[in-house]
């Protein structure tokens, strides 16, 4: 009863319904008429949390006016307090996402997505007129007076191209970190700037190119992935010259044991071929070299590698002396005990009979002097 006054006793033949008695709150209620003073007891719910908060609204109610207004404002005071306060370091300031409530993470979340008018309305124009430029990656907002126009770019790229077709093997090598750099560079400035054109085709196309003579798979990769983009877009380039190194590209990618059972790309890159890239040679070519890869025909394999239009060769040599390998145990499990040396190296189409034979040598083969052959 939790400490009220009884008005009256129980009757003594009255009921347990009679008496009231229930359980409540964990404990026993009496049914007993308090006084009228007293306030009505809350209402019994299922939520015990919402129990105790009816309690507390009670006691709360029961205050006098003047203690609840002395502890507003005391409230008040304190959130003004901190307000007025300066945010040490230690603090950290709230973040807000759509969708999501507030944060105290150490990386802030952006509040939305930019849309492309929005960053068209961010659009710099440099004003550089530096030709030459090494690429650095940008830290923070560019600035127009490390930007180079597209005038300027198309100067510096026509430079690049001059100044690399002259080079000979050895110094192509050597200057490429340069050269790519530079390359690098200007497909920054096109891209802080928002320039998508023919030109832009133009220079992933002269990297793609580039990058394939040294070697650099990597940075060629990331040229024929934007470049399949600017294709889908409209702007016209060396479309069937790439789409052949596309397909070659993911040939050489089935050397790797995450694509021993087929490259999924692959597939869907014969699979949507236009008519216009049927009847291309470069990619007819291609496609040869996939087949023959696939069905393990050396013979006509390497005689594909040696009439490879364009700077497909590259790709293809990169993966040349696995496939002489595996032709060559081919050829000693089918020719066995023995095989002429002059036919080995005619099948697996080497320059020079010197070469054949120190591939051979380094492949562990055991040569016999038979008729003097």
């Amino acid at each position: 009863t939790r400490g009220s006054k009884l008005s009256r006793k129980p009757r003594k033949n009255a009921s347990k319904a009679d008496r009231g008695i229930s359980i409540y709150g964990g404990g026993f209620e009496t049914g007993f008429e308090e006084e009228s003073s007293r306030s009505p007891a809350p209402k019994a719910t299922k939520n015990k949390y919402a129990l105790v908060a009816s309690y507390a609204e009670e006691e709360y109610s029961a205050q006098p006016p003047h203690e609840e207004s002395k502890k507003a404002a005391k409230r008040a005071k304190r959130f003004q307090n901190d307000s007025a306060s300066p945010r040490t370091s230690s603090q950290k300031p709230f973040t807000f996402s759509q969708g999501s409530q507030p944060s105290t993470s150490k990386k802030p979340r952006i509040p939305c997505e930019l849309t492309e008018v929005e960053m068209r309305s961010m659009q710099i124009v440099g004003t550089c007129q530096t030709v030459e430029k090494e690429y650095f990656r940008l830290t923070s907002a560019p600035d127009p007076s490390t930007v180079r126009p597209l005038s300027v770019l198309q100067e510096a790229l026509d430079r690049l191209k001059r100044s690399f077709e002259v080079m000979g093997e050895i110094e192509k090598q050597c200057e490429y970190i340069k050269i790519c750099s530079q390359l690098k560079a200007i497909r920054q400035d096109l891209t802080v700037q928002f320039i998508q054109d023919h030109f832009t085709v133009d220079v992933y196309e002269t990297h793609a190119r580039v990058a394939l003579e040294c070697g650099d798979l990597n940075e060629y990769n990331q040229c024929q992935t934007q470049l399949k983009f600017l294709y889908a877009s409209g702007y016209k380039g060396s479309e069937m010259e790439f789409i052949a190194y596309r397909i070659l590209y993911y040939v050489y990618l089935q050397g790797n044991k995450k694509y021993d059972g087929g490259s999924g790309d692959l597939i869907y890159i014969i699979a949507n071929l236009k008519k216009e890239a049927h009847d291309n040679s470069a990619v007819q070519h291609a496609l040869q070299v996939r087949q023959a890869v696939q069905t393990g025909n050396y013979h006509r394999l390497f005689l594909l590698w040696n009439c490879t239009p364009g700077r497909g060769m590259f790709i293809i040599d990169l993966m040349k002396n696995q496939w002489r390998i595996n032709a060559l145990t081919k050829i000693i499990k089918g020719y066995r005990p023995s095989v002429s040396v002059v036919f080995v190296v005619k099948e697996l189409v080497f320059g020079s009979l010197v070469e054949g034979v120190s591939f051979l040598v380094k492949a562990g083969c055991i040569f016999l002097n038979i008729d003097g052959d």
